[in-house]
């Protein structure tokens, strides 16, 4: 379920103050009509200057409260959407991996945009002007039934009847909405999956269809919003008869009064001049029930979304000294469909080489050991303890991953290789920097304010992979995964790997075919086409010396 709007102090204090503005406009309304009426009915003379100093003030009064109201429906709306939009990144961030497709799609920007967007224009356009507003008329009854009851009478029945209208018009509006909100997302999805792989629609020729599908998915979308604003103007146009009716209503009850000398004209002309400020500023709650369906709708999209459940996640108790560090073992872990049970075991002294033909497993494998995949099936342990018992941010400070799976970020240089940066220390940085082949070149073609396009697509391959591979590392993790990547085949890239393998302190498990790199390995892990799995032991590589600063954990 959703927080309530009135859920923080913030908020409930801001409706407070929506009463009381609405409570004071009442009063001030209440004053300019009492004000004019004396001032109208006397001489003009000295005594007119303190009530024409009424009338000004209760102006001044009118005034100001339409812009309390504004300003304090605007922040009450946006402080609401804030925590409703933390809400919903939080709980994405925080979905198996499964949903990946799912948090990527246009659903989730219709989200955070559309749907905070409705929710925003419920509380400024419908929730404020509710409260002020029907305070107002409250007030209004209140004094009218000190006239006459049937003045009472001659709003309340046109108010029902318009109630009931809205009650079998919303119902339409709702599905029509909804239906709507479908047909953007479609096109949202469509448009963000095209303009990601714009070259693949470029290369292979398919502008004119991709634009005939665009122009398809935007025509639908068009029809179903044009059902909805005829709807929607239904609605309008039976709350503006209301309004009307409302008014007809009560000055022929009013002339009925003043005729039977049970309202004086005076009286009646004020009271009528009251009615007609007053309905005009009720036509904003016209929109009342469609801006409550609209929020409807998106608030029901939301709470789908933040009832998808999330795994728990038991913190593991007590500090693990070092001594004690037990090494990344599996046992019998497996992804059903994609990855055959796997028991072996990575310690910190282990250089593993992985290898098999494609499909067999070997990025699933990877992704699993980095905690990013769900459905495990099976034990994942560290230092006895079972994955699924850790935090993924304590996971992901002891487990980094080098993967395609895991692109270069839109920014700079600086900004990616500090990306979730632990601790900084300038002679581990500079260390990293020259393993990775990156010293000379942060001085030259790459300067951390250089500018990254999303997925560094503006860089070299091998370049990427040096950032890449320099912003695990900076990380310190305890152990390093590294993915197949292009850039292997690079003779530059393949010895950076095997200053990595030789001198990086702690475990270091490397997915590659690469003959060159395995004598500097301690374990061969073959994964088969039918996935299963086989452990070797290789010849321990020459000692070299390690990194001067190592991994903290």
């Amino acid at each position: 379920m959703l927080p309530s709007v009135l859920a923080s102090n913030l908020r409930a204090r801001l409706l407070g103050l929506l009463i009381c503005s609405g409570l004071m406009l009442s009063a001030a309304l209440a004053s300019l009509v009492l004000l004019t009426r004396r001032l109208g009915g006397t001489a003009p003379t000295g005594d007119s200057l303190y009530p024409l100093l009424g009338i000004l003030l209760a102006l001044v009064v009118l005034a100001c409260g339409r812009f309390v109201e504004r300003y304090a429906a605007e922040v009450m709306a946006q402080d609401y959407v804030h925590e409703l939009r933390q809400m919903v990144l939080a709980h994405a961030l925080n979905l198996p991996a499964r949903h990946n497709g799912r948090i990527a799609k246009g659903g989730t920007l219709l989200r955070l945009t559309g749907d905070m967007g409705a929710v925003r224009n419920w509380i400024v356009q419908g929730i404020a002007p509710m409260v002020v507003l029907g305070t107002w008329l409250i007030a209004s009854m209140i004094a009218l039934a000190f006239l006459h009851w049937s003045l009472v009478a001659a709003i309340t029945l046109p108010l029902l009847l318009s109630v009931f209208v809205n009650y079998r018009l919303g119902r339409r509006l709702y599905r029509v909405s909804e239906a709507a909100r479908l047909k953007r997302t479609h096109l949202i999805r469509n448009v963000t999956e095209k303009l990601a792989a714009i070259d693949v629609v470029r290369s292979f020729n398919q502008l004119g269809r991709e634009s005939r599908r665009f122009d398809r998915q935007g025509a639908r979308l068009r029809d179903a919003l044009n059902r909805r604003a005829r709807v929607s103007g239904l609605l309008r146009g039976a709350n503006e008869a209301a309004v009307l009716i409302t008014l007809v209503i009560l000055v022929l009850v009013g002339q009925q009064l003043v005729s039977r000398s049970i309202l004086t004209q005076a009286d009646f002309s004020l009271m009528l001049i009251a009615a007609i400020y007053l309905l005009a500023n009720l036509r904003r709650l016209s929109r009342i029930y469609e801006l409550w369906t609209l929020n409807r709708v998106a608030s029901d999209k939301l709470e789908h979304f933040l009832s998808i459940r999330i795994p728990p996640r038991i913190k593991a108790s007590g500090k693990m000294r070092r001594s004690e560090r037990a090494p990344l073992t599996l046992i019998g872990a497996a992804i059903p469909g994609r990855l055959m049970p796997v028991d072996a075991a990575l310690d910190t002294r282990d250089r593993v080489l992985l290898s098999g033909p494609g499909g067999s497993g070997k990025t699933t494998l990877l992704r699993m050991l980095a905690g990013l995949e769900s459905g495990i099936e099976g034990r994942i342990e560290l230092d006895g303890v079972s994955q699924r018992k850790i935090e993924p941010k304590a996971w992901s400070k002891v487990v980094a991953l080098v993967s395609n799976d895991l692109p270069l970020l839109r920014g700079t240089v600086h900004g990616n290789l500090f990306y979730g940066r632990r601790q900084y220390d300038e002679t581990y940085y500079a260390e990293v920097l020259r393993l990775c082949g990156l010293e000379h070149a942060i001085e030259a073609e790459l300067s951390p304010d250089t500018a990254l396009i999303e997925g560094g697509a503006n860089l070299s391959s091998s370049n990427r992979y040096r950032l890449m591979l320099a912003r695990a590392m900076l990380r310190r993790p305890r152990y390093l995964l590294l993915d197949s990547h292009e850039a292997h085949q690079d003779q530059e890239i393949i010895a950076v790997l095997i200053e990595v393998l030789s001198r990086y302190r702690g475990g270091v498990l490397i997915c590659t075919n690469l003959a060159e790199l395995q004598p500097h390995c301690t374990q061969s892990w073959q994964l088969t086409a039918d996935r299963g799995f086989s452990v070797r032991q290789l010849r321990l590589p020459a000692q070299q010396s390690e990194m001067e600063v190592g991994y903290v954990v």
